[in-house]
Formats: structure tokens, sequence, C-alpha cells
């Protein structure tokens, strides 16, 4: 008789064991596949750094290719601290006319041949002819590059509407001129 009475009540502790061991069986998979889902975002982020080193070296490995073509072909170049302005005058003095000057051809007529074309005519043939200027020779071209100069008008007028912009500072121009010597050391260290 107890053991029936007990049976119940092992079969309530077989019932809580074997649903505890489901619970843990379930996060113990959990917890795997947290981890498998951890090495996928690992494998995806390696993929990528494959990728960017494959493509690091493919470029690189076509650099003497560049280099040759920029040398032979392309000739380009990092600008250099003297390549910078240091004004709007030295800004003007770049400015390129894309418009040609216009040709001008001079026609000269006498006083007395104007006076006598404004008469009524009575014949064609008597008609004063108006004659043109020998043709001259062209003005030389003139050059693309023009230089500009501005000289300070004197007078304390101007001094009072004055006012200093700096487009690029000595700060800046020093930051520039040590950039440009470190990659200038940079260049010589790398061949």
């Amino acid at each position: 008789m107890i053991v029936r009475r007990f049976r119940s009540v092992g079969w309530v502790g077989c019932v809580a064991v074997a649903a505890l061991g489901c619970y843990l069986v379930s996060q113990r998979v959990a917890s795997e596949r947290a981890s498998v889902e951890q090495l996928d975002r690992r494998i995806v982020m390696a993929r990528i750094d494959i990728r960017k080193l494959q493509t690091e070296l493919g470029t690189r490995g076509r650099m003497p290719v560049l280099e040759q073509w920029n040398r032979d072909v392309l000739a380009l170049s990092a600008p250099s601290a003297g390549q910078y302005l240091h004004g709007e005058v030295q800004l003007a003095s770049f400015e390129v006319s894309a418009v040609p000057p216009p040709v001008i051809r001079q026609v000269s007529a006498s006083a007395a041949d104007s006076v006598t074309a404004n008469a009524p005519m009575a014949d064609d043939d008597q008609a004063p002819a108006i004659q043109a200027a020998p043709e001259q020779q062209p003005a030389p071209a003139q050059p693309m590059l023009r230089h500009a100069n501005y000289e300070k008008p004197a007078g304390s007028a101007f001094a009072a509407d004055t006012h200093t912009v700096a487009l690029l500072d000595d700060h800046a121009l020093a930051d520039l001129q040590q950039l440009a010597r470190r990659e200038r050391h940079g260049s010589k260290n790398a061949q």
C-alpha cells in the first residue's frame, strides 16, 4: 500500500526530472545556437577583411604599373606648398579670357565724298567710291597668362577701408610645408 502511495510521488518526480532535463537541453541548444551565430558573424567579418586585403594587395601589386603610367603618360603629382595662392591679387592674375578680341577693320572716306554721297545722284557711275584702308597686319596673339600688378593708392582714405582677409595665413602655410617635407622624406624612405 505504501508503495502505491509513493508511486504517484515517484511519477511526479520522474515528470519533474524529465521537464528539468528538457529545459536544460533547450538552454544548451540556445547557447550553442548563439555561439554558432557569433561564429558566423566572425566568418563574415573575416571574409570582408580578406576581400579588403586582396583589393589592397592587388592595388599594391599594380602600383609599379600605375607609377609607370603616371610617369610616362599622365604626369600627375600632388600639389606642393608653392601652388597655393596667397591672396585675391594672385587669383586675379590667373584670369583667362575665353572670348577672342573682335577684329577691327578700318575704313576711310574723305569729307568731300561724304558730302556728295548725301546729295541725290543722277547716275550710279558718278557715285564716289569709299575706299577701304589696306589690310593691316593682324596684331600678335596676346599671351594666355597675364600679370596683374596692384599699387596701393597714397593717402589714408584707403587705409581706413581695409580689413584683413586671410586665405592662407602663415600658420596654415607652415603646416602645408611641413606636410610636404614629410611626404618627401616618406617617398625617399620608401625607395
